[in-house]
């Protein structure tokens, strides 16, 4: 199960639009996204020679948003974390809704199938864990540069450099392990049109974001399978039952979070 927080307005949009948004990476609340996964990436590889080859350059922070673009969306493996309810659930007065992985997967698989004329498609969103700890995420990295320097390959330095660049989307700073993010991932390259549906948002920083829908439906079927309302948000689970209800979404477990009753409102 993979948790989305959000506040009361965000939570009856997902659920009648059966979307989450995966949003550019650059125009996020953390300014250091990719750059900070990609900085230790880079290190390796001057550390073995390899940073000039073109391939390796192409993917380099400054070449984002030119040589290719990343959109994700941010999921929890944790559904009720005191620190999530504060920064992305409205102080605590959200929700946070719990997918089945497995199916967000399948469907979107599926979704994009169905867009495609029931065609083969390139690719679809994936669902990756975020790596926290410098060393082993160096080490990981080490480790699949070495094996792919052994490829006989003529592209293996094209297939390194696609692979080097998804490793940088799933490096924090262990300042952020709280989170225990999964992140969706859409990775898409101007040269080439892999049928991505992109619209443009305004973000809360007033810049102008490329964001894609991601279905957590297939037909009449959802990935939501459980709800935990906020420690100070003021729906009851009958609430909430009957807004799921009344999209269409059925069969899913409602709670409060463990945190109900430990925090103290402010007086207007």
């Amino acid at each position: 199960m993979i948790y989305h927080y959000c506040n009361a307005t965000a939570f009856k949009g997902i659920i009648s639009t059966k979307e989450v948004w995966l949003t550019d990476i650059t125009k996020l609340n953390d300014i250091t996204e990719y750059e900070s996964g990609f900085d230790l990436i880079l290190d390796v590889l001057q550390e073995k020679g390899l940073a000039e080859k073109p391939d390796f350059l192409n993917i380099q922070t400054d070449k984002l948003n030119e040589n290719f673009q990343i959109l994700i969306g941010c999921f929890s493996s944790e559904g009720d974390a005191g620190s999530q309810w504060r920064l992305y659930a409205d102080d605590s007065k959200g929700l946070s809704i719990g997918f089945d992985e497995n199916e967000i997967d399948q469907f979107n698989l599926f979704n994009r199938v169905a867009a495609n004329g029931h065609q083969p498609i390139i690719s679809h969103v994936k669902l990756c864990k975020v790596h926290y700890i410098k060393d082993e995420f160096v080490g990981k990295v080490r480790s699949f540069i070495d094996r792919m320097e052994q490829s006989v390959s003529p592209i293996k330095d094209q297939l390194t450099a696609l692979a080097l660049r998804r490793f940088a989307v799933l490096y924090k700073d262990q300042y952020f392990k709280d989170e225990r993010e999964i992140r969706a991932v859409v990775e898409i390259e101007p040269c080439r049109d892999e049928g991505y549906a992109i619209d443009i948002r305004v973000n809360a920083y007033k810049e102008e974001a490329r964001f894609h829908k991601l279905l957590t439906s297939y037909q009449n079927l959802s990935a939501i399978k459980e709800v935990i309302i906020g420690p100070n948000c003021s729906y009851s689970p009958e609430d909430v039952r009957g807004m799921l209800t009344e999209q269409g979404i059925e069969k899913v477990e409602i709670r409060y979070s463990s945190g109900r009753g430990r925090y103290r409102n402010v007086s207007m």
